[in-house]
């Protein structure tokens, strides 16, 4: 058994198909495809189901994973112990919520690779379920998450502090109001995240707390849909300080102003993920 089988073997399972991983990976299909019947072979268990739909892990493929995660780690802290202290390469892949993704890693991550050409940036968006799955599973080396995972084989690191704000358009009627009060709310319609959101929950936990039960008429699972939906004057809406535009105003009303802590977190702690931290920190919000 060679690593670079292993290396494809975690390749394919992370790009969800033989071409994918192939061109990943700078290989001919069918060198790609030896790599995987010699391992197969060894291992006298087959890896992958192969459809038109893609490609998924058979149960004999799902006990490997783990161990090819924990193998792939071992050889990256060997690498970053032969290291300068100063020098950082690599791959890093990083599964986060879409403020994260549109309002803080473009930046952060254009100037990171400025400075380091040789570290190589992944990014993928999704929720918080999609992060821990991700990160959990060896997919993601990082994840970002609005809260502490509840995991308890995950580390976690404060990142930075964020806040959710009442925005309207500025066609909107109250965007001239220099004073109001959270209960006159109810006189308006609201433009809502889903229900399953990080930013509607922890909004929903200020409507409880106020006694407020507002007129959702549009209920959206894309934040640019929420974005582009206040800016048009819809409706009220609660997005992130980070996505407020020029087109919105933040409404005077600091009791429905809600705080939500971002945390790195990831499986084992190393010099390179600790240094890929820094990095992100540094030049991020």
């Amino acid at each position: 058994m060679e690593f670079r089988q292993i290396q494809t073997f975690l390749e394919i399972h992370r790009q969800g198909s033989f071409v994918n991983a192939a061109a990943r990976l700078a290989l001919t299909q069918p060198a790609l495809s030896r790599q995987i019947s010699l391992l197969e072979r060894e291992l006298g268990a087959k890896l992958f189901f192969r459809s038109a739909a893609g490609t998924r892990l058979t149960p004999e493929g799902e006990k490997l994973l783990g161990p090819a995660n924990d193998l792939e780690h071992s050889l990256r802290n060997i690498q970053e112990s032969l290291k300068s202290k100063e020098s950082i390469s690599g791959r890093y892949t990083i599964s986060c919520g879409g403020t994260i993704a549109a309002y803080v890693l473009p930046q952060a991550v254009r100037k990171i690779r400025q400075k380091h050409p040789d570290l190589l940036v992944r990014v993928v968006e999704g929720d918080a379920y999609d992060t821990l799955r991700s990160v959990s599973g060896g997919e993601s080396e990082l994840g970002i998450l609005s809260g502490q995972p509840a995991d308890s084989e995950l580390e976690s690191e404060f990142y930075f502090r964020d806040e959710i704000v009442p925005v309207v358009g500025l066609s909107h009627p109250l965007a001239r109001r220099r004073r109001m009060s959270a209960a006159s709310l109810g006189d308006f319609e609201c433009v809502s995240h889903h229900p399953a959101s990080a930013i509607r929950q922890a909004v929903e936990k200020k409507w409880k707390a106020l006694r407020l039960k507002p007129r959702i008429v549009m209920e959206l699972r894309s934040m640019e849909s929420v974005l582009r939906s206040v800016e048009a004057g819809v409706g009220v809406g609660f997005v992130s300080r980070l996505s407020v535009s020029k087109k919105m105003r933040v409404l005077p009303i600091s009791e429905l102003v809600s705080q939500r802590d971002f945390y790195f977190c990831f499986r084992r702690r190393s010099r390179g993920m600790d240094q890929f931290i820094d990095l992100l920190r540094n030049t991020g919000s």
